[in-house]
This record gives structure tokens, sequence and C-alpha cells, in this order.
């Protein structure tokens, strides 16, 4: 997203229908909102938020059961799961019952009578039912609001979570540009030219029509503000920067959020890169007292030692991918997930360093020929991290510098011959061998090629 605050006065309802492996949007009733996009947090983007969860469970009239009495803790761990990576957990506030059949299996027209009923400001009203109209699965307020709906049996599912998400100010992937959520919301076009001011306004979710990948739309159908499947899985940065700003600021959010929860100053201190075979240490900072600690690490990190509420660990197995190294807290009852994402890496294979010329022709004398090495296929224009070391016999040289994977050799010859060019690279985890080629050297007594470098 642009450095921008737009306020934008909209209409908008979240909800979550299900067709078979399909989903319709739903009709949106009204609710006005103010509308920020930021590219980044700012000065907010360390924080945490806890958000206490006021859950209401309808019975009958007579108060007998209606369904299976709900497992609290394990709808707060649901949503910890998915939201604590992105600095914002849940804890149960409170409890309450609704008796009252009429509410069990809820009718459109019943659901305003719902949210009304005993709905705490200070909390995330999250109300459990039978069954909602039209087969929906779940129905929030508004977009941002502080109250939703939920059918019995997805409470512990990705729908909570997606319905969440809507009173956090998440609206649907596809809203504003499919034809069954237009409300006062523009199209936002395919190329996500106009992303802060139309569509979902989140400017890394692709413009969806809801007709797949045809007619140039590329939809992010896993994200969780989509509805079109069961096997969503991801926030987008720019998704987590709205939320987070809604938490930060926004008067509809604001008041159910925390600040003084055990959990809110809790961190990994680690570093930000794993080199492969040596030891790091990580510490929990802020860890609620009482609380209990269990690590959480991939298949290729070993952990070499714990003590209190530090821990060593080492990367056995390079794999490239991002590491997510989790503390697992146990506190009153409720479990947290702090997450740490690492990247690893680990000595410069040689094995991955390829040398050429210039359309692989031979260097030419009196010329000045670009030489290239490529690490994993990429060259390295200064942005790879890596420093590049270059060692060229009886030539005269030229660097961008040394981190740049290309030099301009310019061989010092009279006559036909080859030279041994060789070049290695240096990390944060260390030096790698030299990689070596011989390059064929071609003689021209003046400019070669009309005297154009190479």
């Amino acid at each position: 997203m642009r450095n921008t605050l737009l306020l934008l006065f909209l209409m908008a309802s979240g909800s979550f229908l299900f067709m078979g492996d399909f989903a319709k949007s739903p009709s949106l009733s009204s609710h006005s909102e103010v509308n920020q996009v930021s590219e980044s947090l700012g000065e907010f983007s360390n924080s945490n938020y806890c958000i206490g969860v006021k859950i209401h469970v309808v019975k009958h009239s007579d108060g007998t059961e209606a369904f299976a009495t709900p497992n609290n803790n394990q709808i707060i761990d649901n949503l910890n799961r998915t939201y604590n990576q992105h600095g914002i957990f849940f804890y149960l506030e409170s409890t309450n019952t609704i008796n009252n059949t009429a509410l069990v299996d809820l009718t459109r027209n019943e659901f305003i009578t719902l949210i009304r009923n005993d709905n705490d400001a200070g909390s995330l009203n999250y109300y459990v039912v039978n069954t909602l109209w039209d087969d929906k699965l779940g129905e929030a307020e508004g977009i941002p609001n502080n109250s939703l709906a939920i059918r019995r049996s997805e409470i512990y599912s990705i729908i909570s979570v997606h319905e969440v998400g809507h009173c956090l100010n998440l609206h649907h992937t596809f809203h504003g540009t499919s034809a069954g959520e237009r409300d006062s919301a523009c199209i936002e076009a395919k190329d996500g030219s106009n992303c802060q001011i139309c569509g979902d306004y989140v400017c890394d979710t692709p413009a969806d029509a809801q007709v797949g990948f045809t007619n140039g739309y590329t939809p992010d159908l896993t994200n969780f503000m989509n509805t079109n499947r069961r096997d969503l899985d991801h926030f987008t940065p720019g998704q987590v920067d709205r939320m987070r700003m809604a938490l930060n600021s926004n008067i509809r959010v604001t008041p159910y959020v925390n600040s003084g929860c055990s959990i809110v100053n809790t961190q990994i201190s680690a570093p930000n890169e794993m080199c492969k075979g040596v030891n790091y240490t990580f510490n929990l900072q802020s860890r609620p007292a009482g609380s209990t600690l269990t690590w959480e690490y991939p298949s290729n990190v070993g952990l070499i030692s714990q003590s209190g509420s530090q821990a060593v660990f080492r990367l056995n197995t390079y794999t490239g991918s991002t590491l997510k190294i989790i503390a697992r807290l146990q506190v009153q009852g409720t479990t947290y997930y702090i997450q740490k994402n690492i990247k690893q890496n680990q000595v410069p294979s040689t094995s991955l360093i390829t040398l050429e010329s210039f359309q692989n022709a031979p260097l030419y004398t009196n010329q000045f020929n670009t030489v290239t090495a490529r690490y994993d296929g990429d060259i390295d224009g200064g942005v790879l991290g890596y420093v590049w070391e270059w060692v060229v016999p009886s030539s005269s040289i030229q660097s961008q510098g040394s981190s740049y994977s290309y030099i301009k050799v310019k061989p010092n010859f009279t006559y036909n011959t080859s030279i041994y060019i060789k070049t290695r690279a240096t990390n944060g985890c260390g030096t790698g061998q030299y990689k070596g080629k011989w390059f064929p050297v071609e003689y021209r007594s003046g400019r070669g090629r009309g005297g154009i470098d190479y």
C-alpha cells in the first residue's frame, strides 16, 4: 500500500456462505466505516494487541441445551493459532447464555436482536447459534465492529477466523469487484492501480471478480477473506496492516483492545537469520508469571538446550524456506503462540555459482568484456547480500563494487589465448570456495566489434 490516508464512507457487512465448493456473495446491510489505507504501521508496527472475547451461547427458553456446549478454550485457541503470529492475541473475557428458543436457528430479521443481547462494548462479542438463515455459516455485524454470529458447527474452523477478520476491518477479497458484492464500492482494476480506493482497499490482495483465473484475473483463492473453498490459510501483509491500524485507532475496534493483558509485551528476542551448523540463543522476553512454556520448531532445526525462558537452537539442514520458531505459552488456561520468523542461510555454495561472458562470446583484447557470476541463477546487482571477490590474471578490471556479481575485464594480450577467472562469495555465514572457469581470449588489434564494450 502507499503512504496515504483516505476517508471512505462505505456500506459493509461481513458474512460467510458456502454452497458446495463455491461461495455466493450475500447482500450487504448498511454500516458506514472510516477506511484507513497505509503502507506501513510505523510506530505501532511492533505492538501486540489483546482482545477479550465474550462468548454467548444460545439455549432454549427453558435453559436446556440446543446443541453441545462449546469448548470455549478451543474457540480461543483456534483464533490464536492464526492471529498470534501477527501480534493479535485473544483471551476469554467472559461467557453468557441466552435462553431464547427463537434465536437458536437464527433468521435475518433476528440477527440484530441477537447481537444486542447482553452485548459488551468492551469485548468482541461471539454469538454461537445452531444455524443461520440461507445456510450461512457466519455473519459479522459490520466492518469493522464488535459482534458476530456463527453456526455452532464452525466455531473451531476457518469460518471463525474469517468472521473475526471482518470485525477487524477486513472485507472479502472480491469486495466491490464481484457483481454480487458491489454496495457502494468500486471495481478494483485488474492491475491494482486503484487498489487504495476500490475493491477490498488492500493493495497486496489481487483483484477478484469471482470468475477464477479468467479474463485477466489472478485471485488469491486461499486467503482467509475469500469464501470459495475450505483450504484458506493466510492473510497478506497488507491485510495485517489494516487490522492492526483498526486496533490502534478505529473507534469501533479500540474499545475492545486490552492494553494491560499479560501477553501484551511478550516477544522472542533472537537473530533474524540462522546459519547452518551454528548455535543461536532465543529469549522469551516479558514472559507472564506462572506461564508454562513449550518451544515448537521445524524438523530441520535442533533444540540444543533449554532453561527457563531461554532456548538454544541450531539449523541442521538448509532448506531455504522461512523458519518459524514458536514459543507456546499456557497462561491461565489460554494458549498463546509467540512466533519468530527466521531467514535460513548458509555459507555460499560453489555448486550454485555459474560463470559466463556476455552472450558466451570470447573475451576480446583492447576492450572491456562483461563477466558475470550467477548465484542459483540470479545476478547479484548489490541486493542479495553477498560480497564478491574476483581473481583475474593479466587483465584490467572495472567493477561496480564488491556487492555486484559481475565485472568488466580487458585482457592484456597480443595473441589468442585463454585465461582462468575465478570468484567466490561471502555472506553472514562465511566465505565459500572459489568457482573458476577458462575463458577464451581473442586478440583484436583495435577495439573489437565497432568499439563497443560487452
